[in-house]
Formats: structure tokens, sequence, C-alpha cells
């Protein structure tokens, strides 16, 4: 169980520095309008075209590989989760099973002593 929260911990992580490592290339690439404290790109690189501009489209290419990297991050989550629940019940079950191996053990230790103490079948009592 250790494991498997340490590996969801990573995996959360992993996540969270890719889509921090795509904001910082948009934040670098920034060519909407200028936010306070940063300058637009746009308007120190003019464009015949907005949509011909390769800084533009590479924008354009960040914000849709964010997009399919966070739909896959909440993916793996929902995967993790859902083996979580499973492991979770699987540890319930051995646990159960467990409980009734213990059980049989104490019968047939009992059933063994009844056994022993028994007389031998046929004898005269």
């Amino acid at each position: 169980m250790e494991l498997l929260g340490l590996l969801q911990h990573l995996a959360s992580w992993q996540a969270l520095f890719l889509v921090a490592m795509v904001d910082v290339c948009l934040i670098l690439l920034h060519l909407g309008s200028p936010t306070p404290g940063l300058p637009s790109l746009s308007t120190l690189l003019p464009s015949p075209h907005p949509r011909h501009d390769p800084h533009v489209q590479m924008l354009e290419q960040l914000h849709v590989e964010r997009a399919r990297l966070g739909e896959e991050m909440l993916g793996r989550l929902s995967d993790m989760r859902n083996m979580t629940r499973t492991l979770k019940a699987r540890a319930e079950l051995v646990s159960d099973l467990d409980a009734q191996l213990g059980r049989m053990e104490d019968r047939l230790n009992r059933l063994r002593t009844h056994w022993k103490d028994s007389p031998e079948p046929g004898t005269n009592l």
C-alpha cells in the first residue's frame, strides 16, 4: 500500500512538473494582450498576419499540448484511484480469507485433539 501511495505521489509531481514546464513556455512566448509585468512579444515582433506568425502557431500548439497533458493526467489520476480502490478491496478480501483460514486451522486442531482422545474404532469402552 505504501508503494502505491509513493507511485501516486510521484505521478502527480510528474504531471505538475509537465504542466509547469508548458506554463513557463507559454509565459516566455507570451503573445496575447500584455499582462502587467510581462511585455507582449507581439508588440516587439511585427507579423504580417497573426495566423502565419510562427510564435503564434507555437503558442497555439503549446495550448493544445497543455490541454492534452491535462486530460492525460486526469485520466491517469482516475486510473490510479480505481487501482487504489481495487487494491483496497483485494486487501480486505485477503484479510477476510486470512481470518477464515485461521478459523479453519482452529477447527482442524480441535478435531485432531478430539480424534487423539477418542478410542480406536471397533474397540469396546
